[in-house]
C-alpha cells in the first residue's frame, strides 16, 4: 500500500498497520489524538507525504522522524481552541532531527504552539520553500529562526497570536521569498508596511487588516518598493485611490489588486488601466 487516508487510528491497529505497510508513502489521518510513536516511524521509513488534523503533535518521537529520510511533506493542522501550550520535552529534538531530511520543501503547522526555544532545532534550514503558520501561537523569537530558511518561497503566517512589528524586520533575510500571507495580523499597519518594503523578491502579498492598527495610503506607498509585486491584498484597509494609484505606478508588474472593503476606494473613478487590475 501507498497511499492511506485514516480516521480514528488507535495504537494497537497503527502498530499492526504499520508493520504491514513498509511501502507506505502517502498517509492522511484525522482525530482526536495522533497514533503516530517512534515504532510506527521505525515501520514506515518510505513516507513522503504526512498530513495530520489533531490535538497533538507527533513531536513525541523525537530524533527518530529522521528515519524519514523521503519525506517531502509534513501537514499538521491544530484546533487551537483544544491545543496545548504546554512546553513539549521533545520538541527541540524532533525540530532538530527534522532539519537533517534534505527532501523536505513543505511545513505546515496550522495553529500549533510554537516556543522560540523548539523552533531553533530548524536554524539554517535550506530545503524548506513552503511554510505555514496559520492561526499558530508564537513567540516573537520564531520569526528569528525562520529569517534563517535560505530557501523559503512561501511564508504564510495569518491570523498568528504573539508576534510583534519587530518580528516582521527579521524578513529582510528572505532573498527568495516570493509569497508572504499576513492576513488578520494586528501588529501591523504603516510601520508594517515599511519593513515589508524591504523584502524586495515578494510576488504576491497579502496584508488584508481588519485590526485596529490600519494600513493607510502611506503604508501602501511603503510598499512600492517592491517592483517584483505581482498580486496585492489590502483588502479592509484604509487606503484610497491615491494610494493605489501610488503603488500602480510604482510596481509596473502589478496585476491583481484586492481591494474588497476599502470604504475610501472608488473604483469606478481609478484610471481604466488601474481599475481592471482591481478586484472587490
Amino acid at each position: 500500500m501507498t497511499n492511506s487516508r485514516s480516521y480514528y487510528l488507535d495504537e494497537n491497529f497503527a502498530k499492526v498497520f504499520a508493520e504491514t505497510n513498509y511501502a507506505l508513502k502517502h498517509l492522511e489521518y484525522c482525530g482526536p489524538t495522533t497514533f503516530i510513536t517512534s515504532e510506527f516511524v521505525t515501520h514506515t521509513p518510505n513516507l513522503e507525504i504526512i498530513r495530520i488534523e489533531s490535538r497533538n503533535f507527533i513531536s513525541d518521537v523525537g530524533d527518530c522522524v529522521a528515519n524519514w529520510k523521503n519525506l517531502q511533506v509534513l501537514d499538521c493542522k491544530f484546533d487551537r481552541n483544544h491545543f496545548g501550550h504546554e512546553k513539549k520535552a521533545n520538541a527541540y529534538i524532533f525540530f532538530t532531527a527534522l532539519n537533517t531530511i534534505q527532501t523536505l520543501h513543505t511545513l505546515k503547522l496550522e495553529g500549533y504552539a510554537i516556543s522560540g526555544e523548539e523552533f531553533l532545532g530548524l536554524k539554517n534550514n535550506h530545503t524548506i520553500q513552503v511554510l505555514n503558520l496559520s492561526r499558530a501561537t508564537m513567540s516573537e523569537d520564531v520569526f528569528n529562526t525562520i529569517s534563517t530558511f535560505s530557501n523559503l518561497k512561501h511564508l504564510y503566517a495569518d491570523s498568528i497570536i504573539g508576534n510583534s512589528l519587530n518580528s516582521l524586520g527579521k524578513l529582510a533575510n528572505l532573498s527568495k521569498l516570493e509569497i508572504l500571507d499576513l492576513k488578520q495580523n494586528t501588529a501591523f499597519g504603516d510601520a508594517g508596511c515599511a519593513m515589508i518594503g524591504n523584502v524586495k523578491s515578494l510576488r504576491k502579498l497579502y496584508v488584508m487588516n481588519l485590526g485596529e492598527d490600519q494600513i493607510h495610503d502611506k503604508g501602501v506607498t511603503e510598499l512600492s518598493s517592491l517592483t517584483n509585486l505581482e498580486e496585492l491584498d489590502v483588502r479592509f484597509c484604509d487606503i484610497t485611490n491615491k494610494g493605489l494609484v501610488t503603488i500602480a505606478k510604482a510596481c509596473s508588474k502589478l496585476q491583481t489588486i484586492h481591494v474588497g472593503g476599502c470604504s475610501k476606494v472608488d473604483v469606478n473613478s481609478l484610471p481604466l488601466e488601474l481599475r481592471l487590475k482591481t478586484r472587490k
